[in-house]
């Protein structure tokens, strides 16, 4: 098997380190949006964290080299949940994926469950806060603008069981059949039966 030369490996972690600084700037930008500047300055190493992950894949990195890079900079930002803003309106992009509805194998898996009977839901990156929004609960608008063949429209509960990894600040995919991309208005919402979203969500 050819192994990496010293050269080689620069170059790898280069570009690691190119993919993980736009990660960064975009999550930036999306908390300023949601957050203000000062609470985004705050938040967004934690946030990178995950991005950091994303970015192996994209800086076309070996599994173990990224590995390690992912470990030191995890030691190096620490843990936690991100606190996320759970009250207002939030706007998006809906999008449609074929994968099963059940949260089976999900990001959520093992972590705290969805509200049982409602339809599930990945939520972006930003919004997902290390697993924090698992299980939330979410009122879902649909605009019916946008393209595609499948309209979102009218209002709708649904749990989060995932992470949809390609959107921004606002986005949900829905695991069913459909097509296109719409405008979505939506808000966390208390669960039937459950702790405050709020509360429970800042406190995971």
């Amino acid at each position: 098997m050819k192994t990496l030369q010293a050269k080689d490996r620069d170059w790898l972690a280069y570009r690691h380190a190119d993919a993980i600084r736009e990660h960064i700037r975009r999550v930036e930008q999306a908390m300023r949006a949601g957050f203000g500047v000062n609470a985004a300055k705050k938040h967004s190493n934690r946030v990178a964290r995950l991005h950091l992950l994303q970015g192996c894949s994209q800086a076309s990195m070996s599994a173990r080299l990224c590995l390690l890079l992912v470990l030191l900079a995890a030691s190096i930002l620490g843990g936690g949940a991100l606190p996320m803003p759970t009250t207002g309106a939030f706007s998006g992009v809906g999008t449609y994926s074929q994968a099963a509805g059940n949260g089976a194998g999900w990001a959520c898996e093992g972590r705290t469950p969805g509200h049982p009977g409602l339809p599930t839901v990945a939520i972006n990156a930003v919004q997902f806060g290390m697993g924090a929004a698992c299980g939330a609960c979410i009122e879902v608008t649909g605009t019916g603008k946008g393209e595609g063949s499948t309209p979102m429209t009218g209002t709708f509960k649904v749990t989060v069981t995932n992470i949809l990894t390609q959107g921004s600040s606002g986005d949900l995919d829905f695991p069913k059949t459909g097509s296109g991309q719409w405008g979505i208005k939506w808000s966390f919402i208390e669960c039937p039966g459950a702790v405050s979203t709020s509360r429970r969500m800042l406190t995971a």
